[in-house]
């Protein structure tokens, strides 16, 4: 099914550092000249796209941090996806010299730089008068190697024992992720999930696998409680995307001929003119066919009513969500009328967006009890608390409930350790087991770790 997520550029030029949008109507991606899409237009067209002061923006300190960093060598694609998987060691000598190429320490640190800022809006680019679906963007494979570099050096950091500079690595991966997450499409709120979730794994490893001494722990949980607030969210992009649909469904009907020689893919469409005003005769009868045969108002209540769903379960709390039915495959496949090939075609599946979006509420909030767990071991000389009672006062208030359950998480005093737990999406204790074949179940993290993480 064809998906309605307008792919985002990460716009850069080599050079001087861009402190603000530059003045041609163009920005460069790492020696390709791509035309600035006018946001203007994208408002008219009934997207919500903010007004982002230059200095304030962090996108153009990202831009200038992606154009730094030298193109990773094949051969060492494999050492990165092992370190963040498994963390760094002493074998991987040529990705340490990567990573203290010039042109790396100076990507790395205009990335920190950014992620300082409060603001977030990264340009669009294209041909206006083309539809949104023709917009053929690079994804966000830049950006998010960007946070791959980030957390690559926190590793190196945290094996070399410099713990305080390895979580502050960690934390920029994570505000990175809530800045991208600020753009208006969904695209861009998924990534954003992926460089959060990146840098909490990160932070999650630390606590877990080194003897962090009381200060360091209280100063991430300090810096845990800080960033709560601003975590990655789908949200402005899901928010958004129920404005895609009805902007094709109107290109759509005012062009019919044309995109019927698209059939039965629209992904591509940059020969089709969607310039509002026709400007010839022909366009004019064209306009006029389709306003007359395509019933644009029912396909519209049909993915307003799909969109509706999916947005309010986004916006409940997890415990909430799961608890408002919605059979999206059936809707997506039965419940729109066969008739309605273009809400078919257009409407992508998003219940898999919101339950990332949920579980990723869900493992932060484990993440910080984890971590006020080892802290009470090191205040109780090694001792296992018998109840999350015990790290109560360590935390924030609200900071045990389980988003999935509205109750206390679970936790399980082990003989040398323990375990603590969300329900998960299914609601139902599965006793911390992560998945059964290929169905998520409970949220786990456990001390020391365990299989099923």
């Amino acid at each position: 099914m064809f998906r309605i997520s307008l792919l985002i550029s990460l716009l850069a030029c080599y050079g001087p550092a861009l402190a603000g949008p530059p003045d041609t109507g163009t920005i460069t991606l790492r020696g390709e000249t791509l035309p600035i899409w006018p946001h203007d237009n994208l408002i008219a067209r009934g997207f919500e796209v903010p007004e982002v002061p230059p200095e304030q923006n962090a996108a153009w300190l990202y831009l200038d941090a992606i154009n730094a960093f030298e193109d990773l060598p094949g051969e060492l694609a494999e050492d990165v996806d092992k370190v963040l998987k498994e963390g760094w060691s002493d074998a991987y000598t040529e990705l340490g010299e990567y990573l203290d190429k010039s042109a790396n320490r100076e990507s790395l640190a205009l990335a920190a730089q950014a992620a300082t800022k409060p603001r977030y809006l990264m340009p669009y680019f294209g041909d206006s008068t083309k539809s949104v679906i023709a917009i053929l963007l690079p994804n966000l494979s830049h950006h998010r190697f960007l946070s791959k570099l980030v957390v690559l050096d926190a590793a190196r950091l945290e094996s070399r024992g410099k713990y305080k500079k390895a979580a502050d690595g960690y934390v920029i991966s994570m505000r990175m992720g809530h800045h991208v997450s600020q753009g208006i499409t969904l695209i861009e709120g998924l990534v954003g999930l992926a460089q959060w979730q990146m840098g909490l794994e990160g932070l999650i490893s630390l606590v877990l696998d080194n003897d962090l001494s009381q200060a360091q722990l209280k100063d991430i949980i300090r810096t845990l409680n800080n960033i709560e607030k601003t975590r990655a969210t789908i949200l402005p992009g899901l928010r958004n995307e129920t404005r895609f649909g009805p902007a094709i469904i109107d290109e759509i009907c005012a062009r019919p001929f044309r995109i019927h020689s698209h059939l039965p893919d629209i992904s591509d469409l940059s020969d089709v003119d969607f310039d509002p005003i026709p400007k010839d005769g022909w366009g004019k009868l064209e306009l006029r066919v389709g306003q007359l045969l395509l019933p644009d108002r029912t396909i519209h209540k049909h993915m307003d009513q799909y969109y509706r769903r999916i947005l309010k379960r986004a916006e409940a709390e997890p415990f909430e969500a799961k608890q408002m039915e919605f059979n999206e495959t059936k809707y997506l496949s039965q419940d729109i009328p066969r008739w309605d090939i273009i809400s078919k075609m257009v409407l992508p599946a998003l219940s898999r967006s919101v339950q990332l979006d949920h579980r990723n509420i869900a493992k932060f909030q484990i993440a910080r009890v984890a971590t006020a767990l080892r802290l009470y071991m090191k205040q109780h000389d090694g001792e296992i608390p018998d109840s999350l009672d015990r790290v109560a006062d360590l935390l924030p208030e609200g900071a045990l409930i389980d988003p999935y359950s509205a109750s206390l998480l679970k936790y399980r005093k082990k003989e040398a350790g323990w375990l603590v737990y969300s329900v998960g999406e299914n609601g139902v204790d599965d006793g911390g087991v992560k998945r059964e074949l290929r169905n998520p179940l409970d949220i786990p993290i456990s001390y020391p770790r365990m299989d099923i993480e």
